[in-house]
């Protein structure tokens, strides 16, 4: 939870409005192919697009262009080296910065992408959406407090996401800070959708709380939410056995095992190392 949609593409697009018509064409060639799914033809087209465009504002918007068809192919490394080329070109566009940094949480490197962040967040601090995936990426990276500095500017700027509420409880929770945690999760269930996420922090915080009965509620919840998802039907069948419901607990622990079998297994012999046997 708690990322943004991808790239800001087209944030600065009125900047094409005055390149020439043969630059224009190039343009409009690689949008249809990047819609159609030909992306290489697509990359290609701006390619020709900027060797003929010598204005440095419109040539970074072509290098931003170029880099979201880098990102569709999911060749995450050229896509950097051009949205890093359309910062060269002109490094007043926060976008890049942005789109530098979700590539660099794909890729399971938070560091360079909270460094990126910062970048954006120059240039623009009050884009809220900024300060979600900088918090995201500070959770990622274990810097925790920091996390909720940042969602917590971000609700400044949008107090009606539940998806930043929801990010807060979990960066609370992490912290040890239930109380805080579930508020946020009780703040973000009020504003709504629901999320699976939202719902396993709050039966977290409650059962960290030694509040079972809440807990449990919160876990079922999410696991009704999506009947798919393997840490709702665990803390499920967890909650349940060490509850003394043996019962239920064997009936969650066989919907988890029809989706982690392993996983299943291997909290039948955690709760029997515990002295509960879930065994029929």
């Amino acid at each position: 939870m708690g990322l943004d949609q991808k790239g800001e593409q087209g944030e600065e697009a009125n900047v094409l409005a005055s390149a020439s018509a043969d630059v224009r064409r190039w343009v409009i060639a690689g949008r249809d192919a990047g819609k159609a799914g030909a992306f290489d033809l697509a990359a290609e087209a701006f390619k020709y697009a900027i060797r003929l465009e010598s204005e440095p504002r419109r040539a970074a918007q072509l290098w931003d262009q170029l880099g979201h068809v880098r990102w569709d192919q999911k060749r995450y490394d050229d896509a950097v080296e051009a949205f890093k080329e359309s910062i060269s070109r002109d490094g007043t566009f926060p976008g890049p910065w942005h789109d530098i940094a979700q590539i660099r949480l794909e890729q399971r490197n938070p560091a360079a992408a909270v460094e990126a962040m910062w970048e954006a967040i120059g240039r623009n601090p009050k884009r809220a959406r900024y300060w979600n995936t900088l918090g995201v990426a500070q959770m990622r990276q274990g810097r925790l407090a920091e996390a909720v500095g940042s969602f917590k500017h971000f609700l400044e700027l949008e107090p009606r996401s539940a998806p930043g509420w929801g990010n807060l409880g979990n960066a609370h929770c992490k912290l040890g800070r239930y109380p805080e945690a579930r508020a946020a999760c009780e703040k973000a269930l009020e504003i709504g959708p629901a999320s699976v996420d939202v719902w396993i922090t709050l039966g977290a915080s409650h059962l960290s709380m030694k509040d079972a009965g809440a807990a449990l509620q919160a876990f079922r919840k999410a696991a009704e939410l999506d009947p798919g998802d393997v840490t709702a039907w665990h803390n499920v069948a967890v909650t349940e056995a060490r509850s003394g419901n043996l019962e239920q607990a064997r009936k969650a622990c066989e919907k988890l095992k029809a989706l982690d079998a392993k996983g299943a297994s291997e909290l039948r012999e955690q709760l029997l190392a515990e002295g509960t046997d879930l065994r029929t």
